[in-house]
């Protein structure tokens, strides 16, 4: 209620009751008195209901907190234990694994040392194979003709070394011989030193693809056999998979060498890349680090020199004197800017056209040039 209103009623209550004047001010001045005690006390009671209900509330929430709380935390313990149980079983087990593989590896051991006994008791035999000769044999295809000998014979791998060795003659037995006595007689290094020595390498294979031949008693049915063969030593050793993508990375490869001078593709077999964008990336830091372009490190046109010596060739016989039998010197000085004799580049006219280098010698070296558009011809010496 506004206090206009309420002072009006309160007006109209103590005129009701026969007061006027300050007997009627003090009775509304009471009445407001009363009245706003009463609206304060209602406030007041109400202000502390709310705080009782909102501690009430605070309160629940609290304890509904700090239920989850513990519930949370004897969650966490009974998976903590739950953990450590099964991680003790693990252990269990895994110590149970262990003595059980301990116990086979000493019985394998035991069993191994008493073979071993058995044969270093016994004269060891050599091997029913031909000794290697490096003038009829591949050494690649006798490695694996003795492999299978082995793998048949059940010879144990550490004496593959020792029967190999007593097979070798010629260069292979210089390469078993220059070998330390602590890997010489090492199957896996006495193999390697072998292919490298006739290299039987990635490289050796790549060649021996390219440039073989059919033999003499060889049929094509087997040189196809052995071209296969060496293609797949090749891609063997370049440790690519036989994909789409794998061979054509190492097709590419290749002729991207092929494309190199000596230098550049020295550099990159030595950085060895596995992938044709890692090559042309080593050999453009190759270019970079020699402030030069790709065009000065690539291999000159194929037959390039022996058509410059040819030409050379062709030059000394024709500037030779046929005058009384007698050759006159071929280092005679000539123009260097049209190749012609009779004339030095300082003592030429300008006005001269220079032919091309294909023309330069064409005359025989008589210094001819065709002037004009008619077919009349002018003869310089």
């Amino acid at each position: 209620m506004s206090t206009i209103a309420e002072m009006e009623k309160l007006l109209e209550m103590g005129a009701k009751m026969g007061l006027k004047d300050e007997e009627l001010k003090q009775f509304v001045r009471d009445e407001q008195s009363r009245m706003r005690d009463e609206r304060e006390k209602d406030r007041s009671e109400r202000q502390a209901k709310e705080e009782r209900e909102f501690k009430l509330q605070m309160e629940k929430e609290y304890s509904d907190r700090a239920r989850e709380e513990r519930q949370h935390q004897l969650e966490m313990e009974a998976r903590k234990e739950e953990f450590a149980a099964s991680e003790h079983q693990r252990k269990i087990q895994e110590l149970e694994a262990d003595q059980q593989f301990q116990a086979a590896e000493k019985m394998q051991k035991s069993s191994m040392e008493s073979t071993h006994v058995i044969e270093t008791q016994q004269p060891l035999k050599g091997p029913k194979l031909p000794p290697f000769d490096e003038a009829k044999d591949n050494i690649d295809a006798y490695i694996q003709r003795f492999e299978r000998y082995a793998t048949a014979q059940n010879w144990i791998r550490i004496n593959w070394g020792s029967h190999l060795s007593a097979l070798l003659t010629g260069k292979a037995l210089d390469v078993f011989a220059r070998l330390p006595p602590s890997r010489s007689l090492d199957y896996d290094e006495l193999k390697n030193a072998l292919y490298k020595r006739f290299e039987m390498t990635e490289d050796g294979f790549r060649k021996k693809f390219r440039t073989s031949k059919p033999d003499g008693s060889e049929t094509f049915s087997q040189f196809s056999s052995r071209l296969d063969s060496y293609l797949e030593r090749w891609i063997e050793l370049s440790e690519s998979t036989k994909t789409y993508e794998e061979l054509k990375d190492l097709i590419l490869r290749e002729q991207f060498l092929l494309c190199c001078n000596k230098e550049l593709s020295l550099f990159l077999k030595e950085r060895c890349p596995s992938n044709i964008q890692e090559m042309a990336q080593f050999a453009d830091q190759f270019a970079e680090a020699r402030t030069t372009t790709s065009s000065f490190l690539t291999q000159k046109p194929f037959g390039f020199e022996r058509n410059q010596q040819n030409n050379r060739q062709n030059n000394d016989r024709q500037f030779q004197s046929k005058d009384n039998g007698q050759a006159t010197s071929t280092n005679q000085r000539g123009c260097f800017i049209c190749g012609r004799f009779g004339h030095k580049a300082n003592e030429r006219d300008s006005r001269r056209p220079v032919r091309n280098q294909s023309d330069r010698f064409s005359d025989g070296g008589r210094g001819t040039e065709k002037f004009g558009n008619n077919n009349n011809t002018r003869y310089r010496n």
